[in-house]
């Protein structure tokens, strides 16, 4: 399944290479108009035939490699089938194809030898037809006798005895030089079904309960040579695990069957046609989610439809940095930056712990002149900054190229941080506790955005290296897959920081992992779902929208006014020359639903990117839509030329001015989820909404004329233009976000806005402003509190 170096440059074109991605079928006995276009527009690089293909296979697969060949393939097409034997067959006919018993029925006879000629018979009939990848062996173990859909395509409910002839099979195909498949991991022998035809088929069984049983033919399969696995489409629910879809789970792809078994082969995607996927996710985001799980190759068996949906989104997944084509780590640092290149070192100020009981022995031997950093020579009295900042100097020490060396506090990602990210070849962020020191968390994630959203000179998307280290606590960012190169020293004595400087620069491979409960528990903690994230398209996406917002409001509590009564989705429109808008969409592709919106504002007056908007389908909820729209929206804030803050909440629309805090509960936690996603939500202070009803029959309190005469100040209503330079003097003597474009509404519609001066009589300037409108102003649209209420405000 390589490439030879002649055709290696061929896969240097993004396009041709991200065909080689998936496998897909068609309907027909002979090359479609589909199948074609798909072959030499899209360079796939897979082919499924199943037995509705086969009435003329060596003609069909003769053309099929022919059209490759003709639009210019470096390498042949990988053409595969299901060929199991018994009622399993995608090949069949009554002179050339000879036809064997099932899997169980070979386990039946106890002889694994035959299971292997009986494999290799079969592989040398389908090789001779042009078939090169065989979907199997099957290797699932029969667990649940009463709800099975495999059968007799197994080799029984003894997981040895399962192994043994799945091992005798895939050596006999591999003999007969045909690719193999092991399917399905993580099984399908103990599946439950526990809803309807729409609900996804579910292991219930725990990981430990897996590996005393269904993980054994595949894991000795794997130290046999096996070629390929295919990753099924079924749930995973157990403690603490839950996985919508096995296939799209890192936890599965990449940490079960990667890093637990050491597959290192290909792995292969459960069809992503299966309707429960496309009802529940849609094929576009099922793609992106496959890939970010760990998938080589996406497998879609005939829609041409949903196929060329697929590769949209694989596309989107890339151009949206969802989907990375370099999942190499950055160790050592002479893989990813050149020796006289800048590194940036960023570190807190903290207090390091006390040295370690070798530290101090190493220190009370050894010499005041020796030749040894300080540090090297174990001072258990250092400070933290001065611990860190021999850390820069011995990285420095192994370089030619410049290490600058900066520290952060609370005050998060500053100017100078910004410059230095931008200067250096490569970043190395320093946590100590950063669970505890929340501002570390945040810090480091924006400082991973920054990264991820860097430029070449010609305009192409590079991200920067990233390797964070925690020095302290390994818990930092055990869990957060967003975090690339992720190194911990579990404690920063100075041999600690020693044996980092080496790990960075290849002179010792670091080899330890996260010892006891806190490996098992990664294990088991719910999968974090990358969701596909587009841009908002009014002609797609307003109806549906609007549906969102009516099924959010739906779901409020009766006794809890929702934010987004009588919001639609012109209200996140602002269309205002001085205000750059993008807004994002998580959304089913196959359904046209939308799961999950975000709106997000650049006031080019104060230099400001808000969030206007974040909300999610209550019923889609803690499946990290949110996050993914989040992390998209600071992306695209990042990107914007004179970005100087980032807001929470906007006046204009005035939907969301923050963090909603009508309940105490919700407020804790949704402050909680946006300080662990890199708010300083603790600088926050609260702002309101005076809202009265009924101004027209509204009065004064007694005396409030008396009052006001005695202010110094006269009072005058004036609307439009003409009194537009006065007003925005005023105006801009407070800076805050959306205010100026709020003025702008307000004198734009002079027949539905007024505003209200209270102007100075000694030089006239004005010292007060206060806009009136109706419900049926431009205005009022941003205001949706009020504008279902039809009143005057």
């Amino acid at each position: 399944m390589g490439t030879s170096d002649a055709s290696s440059g061929l896969w240097d074109n993004m396009d041709r290479a991200l065909g080689q991605l998936f496998m897909m079928g068609f309907d027909g006995t002979a090359v479609t108009p589909q199948i074609r276009t798909l072959i030499q527009e899209h360079h796939l690089g897979s082919i499924l035939l199943t037995a509705k293909n086969l009435k003329y296979t060596s003609a069909l697969v003769y053309e099929l490699q022919k059209c490759a060949f003709d639009a210019g393939h470096p390498v042949p097409l990988l053409i595969g089938i299901d060929q199991e034997n018994g009622g399993v067959n995608s090949l069949f006919d009554d002179i050339f194809i000879r036809q064997y018993p099932s899997a169980m029925g070979i386990a039946a006879s106890g002889d694994p030898e035959l299971a292997y000629k009986v494999a290799k018979a079969s592989a040398e009939e389908i090789s001779a037809c042009g078939v090169n990848w065989i979907m199997g062996p099957c290797l699932d173990v029969l667990t649940n006798t009463r709800n099975q859909p495999l059968g007799v395509r197994t080799t029984g409910d003894d997981p040895v005895q399962c192994s043994e002839y799945g091992v005798a099979f895939m050596k006999g195909y591999q003999e007969a030089g045909i690719c193999t498949m092991g399917k399905h991991f993580p099984s399908y022998g103990n599946l439950e079904f526990l809803g309807s035809s729409l609900d996804v088929p579910t292991i219930t069984e725990s990981l430990e309960q897996l590996s005393l049983s269904a993980l054994i033919p595949f894991r000795d399969a794997i130290k046999q040579g096996l070629d390929s696995i295919m990753v099924g489409g079924c749930a995973m629910s157990s403690a603490g695990l839950n996985v919508m879809h096995a296939c799209l789970s890192d936890r599965v792809v990449d940490g079960l069957l990667r890093k637990e078994l050491g597959f290192d082969g290909v792995v292969v995607s459960e069809c992503l046609e299966m309707d429960s996927l496309c009802q529940n996710i849609g094929v576009n985001g099922g793609t992106v989610m496959a890939a970010n799980a760990g998938c080589d190759i996406l497998l879609l068996c005939r829609s041409f439809q949903h196929q060329l949906e697929a590769i949209n989104g694989f596309k989107l997944g890339l151009e949206n940095s969802m989907i990375t084509t370099d999942r190499n780590g950055y160790l050592p640092l002479t893989n990813i930056i050149e020796p006289e290149e800048e590194l940036l070192l960023l570190t807190p100020l903290v207090k390091p712990l006390a040295a370690s009981a070798a530290s101090r022995e190493i220190s009370s031997h050894t010499s005041v002149d020796s030749p040894e950093p300080q540090w090297e020579r174990g001072n258990p009295g250092l400070s933290g900054e001065r611990v860190f900042r021999e850390l820069g100097r011995s990285l420095a020490r192994q370089r030619t190229g410049r290490v600058l060396h900066t520290s952060y506090t609370a005050n998060g990602v500053r100017p100078q941080h910004e410059s230095l990210i931008n200067r250096a070849s490569a970043v190395i962020v320093v946590t100590a506790d950063a669970n505890r020191n929340m501002y570390q968390n945040g810090f480091t994630k924006h400082v991973s955005m920054i990264c991820n959203m860097q430029y070449t000179a010609g305009g192409e998307k590079k991200s920067k290296p990233l390797i964070v280290v925690a020095v302290s606590s390994p818990y930092d960012f055990s869990t957060d897959t967003s975090i690339g190169t992720y190194v911990c020293t579990y404690d920063f004595t100075e041999t600690a920081l020693v044996s980092l400087v080496r790990v960075l620069h290849g002179d010792i491979t670091p080899t330890g992992s996260l010892p006891g409960t806190i490996s098992r528990s990664e294990k088991l903690t719910q999968s974090k779902t990358h969701w596909l994230v587009e841009i908002f398209n009014e002609e797609r996406d307003a109806l549906a929208l609007d549906t969102l917002i009516k099924e959010i409001i739906e779901w409020s509590s009766p006794n809890q006014r929702s934010e987004l009564k009588g919001a639609t989705s012109n209200s996140f429109l602002l269309r205002q020359q001085n205000v750059l808008e993008t807004h994002f969409v998580v959304r089913n592709s196959s359904t046209s639903a939308l799961y999950g919106f975000c709106s997000t504002y650049f006031f080019k007056s104060t230099g400001t990117g808000a969030i206007g908007a974040l909300f999610v389908d209550p019923g889609r909820r803690k499946l990290s839509i949110g996050q993914s729209l989040h992390d998209r929206a600071i992306r695209t804030l990042l990107q914007r030329e004179g970005i100087k803050r980032f807001q929470l909440g906007s006046r204009l629309p005035s939907i969301y001015l923050g963090i909603p805090s009508d309940h105490s509960s919700e407020r804790k936690r949704l402050r909680s989820w946006f300080a662990n996603v890199g708010w300083n939500t603790a600088l926050s202070r609260p702002v309101c909404s005076m809202v009265m009803r009924n101004l027209q029959s509204w009065s004064p309190p007694e005396g409030m004329a008396q009052s006001l005469q005695g202010a110094g100040a006269e009072f005058d209503l004036v609307r439009g233009w003409e009194h537009s330079r006065a007003i925005f003097d005023h105006v801009k003597t407070n800076n805050r976000q959306g205010l100026a474009e709020v003025y702008k509404l307000a004198l734009s519609d002079p027949n539905s806005c007024g505003i209200v001066r209270a102007i100075r009589p000694e030089d006239g300037s004005i010292v007060g402003t206060v806009i009136l409108y109706n419900a049926t102003s431009a205005l009022a649209e941003f205001i949706p509190a009020l504008k279902d209420e039809g009143s005057e405000v």
